[in-house]
């Protein structure tokens, strides 16, 4: 999808939800034809015209800069799934996050999901 100005933040422009959109019939017709996809987010600056890229750049810094370090931490443990447990194919690594952490970052997702 290439687009010559920005979608979003535009009155009557839908651009966040067409992107969505087409994002999600891309994978989904790649999975049922068993196709693969590569997908790739481009020109932050350019997607935020007005807002220059050291400004977005820097915010983004700060806020994960205070975001307290025990919350960002994670464990990885690997859960057998069956079969011949000297297969790597047949365990599963598992993320342990603290609690607080993952309900932070939820939030946060559901925050900028739409822009």
């Amino acid at each position: 999808m290439s687009f010559p100005f920005q979608k979003g933040f535009i009155p009557g422009s839908e651009g966040c939800f067409k992107h969505n959109f087409m994002l999600d019939a891309t994978l989904e017709d790649a999975r049922r034809n068993g196709n693969e996809v590569a997908v790739a987010w481009l020109d932050l600056e350019d997607a935020f015209g007005s807002i220059p890229h050291h400004h977005i750049s820097r915010t983004l810094q700060e806020i994960e800069e205070s975001v307290p370090t025990t919350w960002k931490q994670s464990c990885t443990i690997l859960i057998h799934k069956g079969g011949n447990e000297e297969e790597m194919e047949n365990w599963r690594p598992i993320a342990l996050q603290p609690t607080i952490g993952k309900l932070f970052s939820g939030i946060i997702a559901d925050r900028i999901y739409c822009y």
